[in-house]
């Protein structure tokens, strides 16, 4: 500033002065001899200027005031000027100064805070950097001169409104404010203002359009997304992440318009109806999908409101059943009689054995080689064939049965899934133990057990005597295990 003020002091001097009472001596009455900001050098001192709107307290020799006149007299110290005081001074030089050169830092001052309107005038703000606080939206700053420039630190979130004239900005779209958000704004003259940066407080940039490929060296962290409740439309389109959770029991029909390519994956926690629609919400096996909680389905919006789901998984494992016999298959289990002298089949294997590869060590009661499971599925029906007449022996009684015991197998041990009966149409009242050549096959249906694919299952069959009433006769049966993958 000593450069400046060696600059003022060629235009407006009062003199250079021997001591401190000799400058009070001066009689600054006249605005003429003695203007605004005029400048004088005391020897003893240094340099002052006339603040010829100042009444404040002499204190010398920091502020002196003079015996006859207006003002006091200013010294120079590096908090000489204030913010008036230095528009006094450059006002001083003449508007045909057109640069201004500090050979120091210049302190400036925060401006009071700015409330958000339609119109939010930082052009009249009392200093460069400003809050502006409130949520309303913005469309324009106020009227400054060219060049003029202010830094803006939002405290809340509202609306930057762009325009290609009055309010430009970075990625010429609006920009919604966050807490501690700062922008630089310049003037452009006549109402008309451009953001020349923006920062957001959270470290991110600026959606930037027309970018149409990004490479990563690297994986991206993406985060979750709020839950959305189901509904008709389920606007997972507007969605905050990739990943969300659709919460509730309402069917949905739609999933709510983004741009095509968008990706979701949607984890449900209830029990819902996906409506399958050919064109707006495609669904493998193209038909409905009744979820459970923690199945994950990804869509694919194929613009204009339209999605497909390139992929579901059940939270149990099991795969999706379509609407054709196509998806049924048929585990079978032969159980063969190595002679007819069977009455009736018997329980031989001892407590924990493995039903296996049948053998004379393990009797006639076990299975042939055991089935690995290749995929998930569910036992579905049960069906059991033999040849050979139910007879009854002695007094009528219930209906003879067979027991069917289906087993998980390990190596070393078995674990019983579900026990089974088939029932059997009996035979004569006190009928002849010789068996006969009726030949009958019953079938048990309904049923619902899982069977997860690296499973290893086996069966055995038991005749059951109740009241005498039981399969007799020549056992060339075989058991089938209908599920649906």
């Amino acid at each position: 500033m000593a450069k400046h003020l060696s600059h003022v002091q060629s235009i407006h001097s009062a003199g250079v002065f021997a001591d401190i009472a000799t400058l009070k001596a001066l009689n600054t009455s006249s605005a003429t001899n003695f203007p605004d900001l005029i400048w004088a050098y005391v020897d003893t001192e240094g340099e002052y200027y006339l603040d010829r709107g100042s009444s404040a307290t002499e204190a010398l020799p920091n502020t002196v005031a003079p015996t006859t006149g207006t003002g006091r007299w200013i010294k120079k110290s590096t908090t000489l000027i204030s913010p008036n005081n230095l528009l006094k001074l450059l006002a001083s030089i003449g508007t045909g100064t057109s640069s201004f050169t500090l050979s120091s830092f210049l302190n400036e001052a925060k401006g009071l805070d700015i409330t958000s309107a339609a119109t939010t005038d930082i052009g009249a703000a009392t200093g460069n950097y400003i809050n502006v606080t409130g949520t309303t939206a913005i469309t324009g700053l106020g009227i400054i001169q060219a060049g003029t420039r202010r830094i803006v630190n939002f405290t809340g979130i509202l609306t930057l409104t762009h325009n290609a004239t009055s309010l430009i900005l970075p990625t010429a779209a609006n920009i919604v404010t966050a807490n501690g958000d700062v922008a630089v704004f310049i003037s452009l003259g006549s109402g008309n203002w451009k953001c020349v940066t923006y920062s957001r407080a959270n470290g991110t940039p600026l959606a930037v359009s027309g970018i149409t490929s990004l490479t990563l060296s690297s994986f991206l962290n993406e985060a979750k997304g709020a839950d959305i409740a189901s509904a008709s439309t389920t606007d997972i389109g507007s969605a905050t992440g990739n990943y969300i959770n659709v919460t509730g029991t309402t069917t949905i029909t739609g999933l709510g318009t983004v741009q095509a390519g968008t990706r979701r994956i949607v984890n449900f926690t209830g029990i819902l109806t996906l409506t399958h629609n050919a064109t707006s919400l495609i669904l493998p096996t193209s038909s409905n999908i009744s979820t459970v909680a923690g199945d994950i389905a990804i869509f694919i919006s194929l613009g204009s409101g339209n999605w497909k789901c390139i992929s579901y998984s059940r939270a149990s494992g099991a795969s999706l059943v379509g609407g054709s016999s196509a998806g049924k298959t048929r585990y079978q289990f032969a159980a063969l009689s190595a002679t007819n002298a069977i009455l009736p089949w018997t329980k031989v294997v001892a407590t924990g054995a493995l039903p296996s590869q049948r053998s004379a060590g393990l009797g006639t009661g076990v299975s042939t080689d055991p089935y690995v499971i290749h995929s998930n599925c569910t036992i579905e029906s049960i069906r059991a064939t033999i040849a050979g007449g139910c007879v009854s022996q002695g007094a009528a009684g219930t209906t003879p049965t067979m027991r069917v015991d289906v087993y998980k197998m390990n190596v070393s041990s078995r674990t019983l899934i579900n026990t089974y009966r088939i029932s059997f149409v009996a035979g004569t009242i006190g009928g002849s133990t010789t068996p006969t050549s009726s030949f009958q096959t019953s079938i048990l249906n309904g049923l619902s057990d899982a069977l997860s694919a690296g499973d290893i299952i086996g069966c055995e069959f038991v005749p059951e005597i109740s009241d005498n009433n039981k399969l007799n006769g020549i056992i060339s049966g075989m058991l089938s295990i209908q599920t649906t993958e």
